[in-house]
């Protein structure tokens, strides 16, 4: 499979592309604090496609905004097809990017050039699809009134508890895979001495 930015992988237990929402906790400000250094730099500007992704897949007239939106980008991913299909999906996704915002001001002393669209896109509201698709991948129930959130991950990574996906468990066995990735090709995740 032909390698775009990085980020596509060839394995059939897995996501073909990464756009992720890591639930590290049932707190947003918390799970953006548990996030390394990269992530809280990395996963603003990824909630900030998603979040534009979701404006795009509706009927809005991306012409008649007053901000420069960013492009399109892995529109059927399932996290990304979650983020547009109920509002409160919508709201969870772009204060958990704020949060992460904040996390990331918190940490290097400057705000993240993507939190002027997260504002923004918030502001905006809940732009519902022109269209939707259905997926299989295991869900993992959250609170606050939104959907399963799909656990985009390896599946060897789902935790399972009472025969449910726990969400928040799987993407923390899943963050624990990858900082072991990580640091077997010398590249450690790394925290701010005090998280």
């Amino acid at each position: 499979m032909a390698s775009l930015y990085g980020h596509m992988v060839k394995r059939s237990n897995m996501m073909s592309c990464h756009m992720n929402l890591f639930l590290l906790s049932r707190s947003r400000r918390r799970a953006a604090k548990r996030h390394c250094n990269r992530h809280v730099v990395k996963m603003i500007l990824e909630t900030t496609q998603l979040m534009w992704t979701a404006v795009h897949m509706s009927d809005v007239d991306m012409s008649t905004l007053n901000i420069r939106a960013y492009r399109k980008t892995h529109a059927w991913h399932p996290t990304a097809v979650w983020v547009r299909e109920t509002p409160k999906n919508w709201e969870f996704a772009v204060t958990f990017g704020l949060a992460l915002c904040t996390e990331y001001t918190r940490r290097f002393q400057k705000r993240h050039k993507c939190e002027r669209h997260l504002h923004f896109i918030r502001k905006l509201g809940y732009c519902a699809p022109l269209e939707t698709r259905p997926y299989t991948k295991p869900r993992g129930p959250i609170k606050g009134g939104c959907t399963p959130l799909p656990l985009a991950m390896p599946d060897e990574c789902v935790v399972y508890q009472h025969g449910i996906p726990n969400a928040v468990a799987s993407y923390r066995k899943y963050y624990n895979r990858k900082g072991r990735e990580w640091a077997a090709l010398g590249r450690p995740m790394r925290w701010p001495t005090s998280v």
